[in-house]
């Protein structure tokens, strides 16, 4: 099965402030716009969803995402609209995605080995780092997370 992010939804991130309806995405998609109306935002909010999670680096910058990003423009308050509050980025996909966790604490519950199909991913973050991962609307405490890829 192929995953495809069907919807993406915006709010307080970079210099998106809120977007009046979340983007559906097809099977291409081409960002045209103005200079400085967010499409690099959208990008880099899609780039986000590839490890939402801190302890996961990029290789090749011995960095996290957000700290990657944060470094591109200033800082982790650039990342957040008006450089204060919080944002939220909200993930949509067509099928779900199965993922398989190894090790998974959701409130007190902890889940080991198990398959799950995820449809929805949901991150928040501040101006110092993400401060929330929610899948399928369900919490995911990130110091107990390991998981394989989306």
């Amino acid at each position: 099965m192929v995953f495809a992010l069907r919807k993406i939804d915006i709010s307080e991130f970079r210099g998106i402030r809120k977007l009046s309806k979340p983007i559906e995405l097809g099977s291409f998609n081409v960002l045209v716009g103005r200079n400085n109306v967010g499409k690099s935002a959208i990008l880099e909010a899609v780039f986000l969803l590839s490890m939402p999670f801190r302890g996961e680096t990029l290789s090749l910058y011995s960095k996290n995402v957000y700290d990657y990003l944060s470094g591109l423009h200033g800082g982790g308050k650039s990342l957040v609209y008006g450089h204060s509050g919080k944002a939220v980025i909200n993930y949509e996909f067509t099928e779900g995605v199965k993922t398989s966790f190894k090790r998974v604490k959701h409130d007190s519950e902890i889940i080991s080995g198990v398959d799950v199909l995820v449809k929805n991913i949901e991150i928040e973050m501040d101006t110092v780092s993400f401060s929330k991962v929610v899948i399928n609307r369900k919490y995911v405490m990130e110091d107990s997370l390991d998981y394989k890829n989306f």
